[in-house]
């Protein structure tokens, strides 16, 4: 839960005459997962010095800033909870129906990746990957197989793993894999959202109004 919603939140419990939730010290927060829409892994790790020290894993820098863990307790949590629990209240109080999201870009970007496996000047520089991968020892079709193979749970990289990205990362540079990936990309992206642009600008739009409106639940309650 972000700060303006756990605001609305606690105005909620108030209404309720239930104590309002109290944040725990930072050394107490956790670290919010990655959207995966933010991470840019739909080729492979690219940053040269993150696949030398992390190899397929996420960088630590790419995880979330730290966020305040609520601390509940269970009558607390008991009128957080369900379709008329504060917690949906206030998440409605904050974006009415919308979201910060927007499901047109999304579906763009989803788009234009599932089209651009299928683009010849894709499958083509792919194919110049694999060859290389394969000179290098390794075999693989495509980065996206050899990114399905690391074991990701693992707390770091094994040096086996090191080795693979090291060698993927060369190939996609030599290859000149990912700016041709990324040229196809556009093109496609560029014609979806010249056939969206009205619901994207308004998406952008609602966007800017609910973060405006969180900051100045912030700013009221702080």
């Amino acid at each position: 839960m972000n700060t303006a919603t756990i605001i609305l939140a606690n105005d909620c419990l108030q209404q309720r005459n239930i104590p309002p939730i109290k944040l725990t010290t930072s050394n107490e927060s956790h670290q919010s997962d990655p959207d995966p829409y933010e991470v840019g892994r739909r080729y492979g790790p690219i940053v040269r010095a993150d696949i030398l020290t992390y190899g397929y894993h996420l960088p630590p820098e790419w995880f979330g800033k730290a966020v305040p863990t609520p601390r509940m307790s269970a009558q607390q949590e008991a009128a957080m909870d369900g379709p008329s629990g504060c917690l949906a209240a206030s998440r409605r109080e904050l974006t009415g129906s919308h979201t910060l999201d927007s499901p047109v870009a999304r579906q763009i970007s989803s788009k234009s990746f599932v089209e651009s496996l299928e683009d010849p000047k894709v499958k083509a520089v792919t194919a110049d990957w694999s060859a290389c991968m394969t000179k290098k020892g390794y075999s693989y079709k495509s980065p996206l197989q050899a990114l399905s193979k690391a074991d990701l749970k693992t707390p770091k990289a094994s040096a086996q793993e090191l080795h693979v990205a090291a060698a993927d990362y060369s190939c996609k540079v030599s290859t000149d894999l990912i700016s041709t990936w990324q040229r196809v990309e556009i093109k496609i992206q560029e014609t979806e959202i010249a056939k969206h642009l009205p619901q994207l600008k308004e998406a952008d739009a609602q966007r800017a109004r609910i973060m405006a409106k969180a900051e100045r639940i912030i700013d009221q309650g702080a």
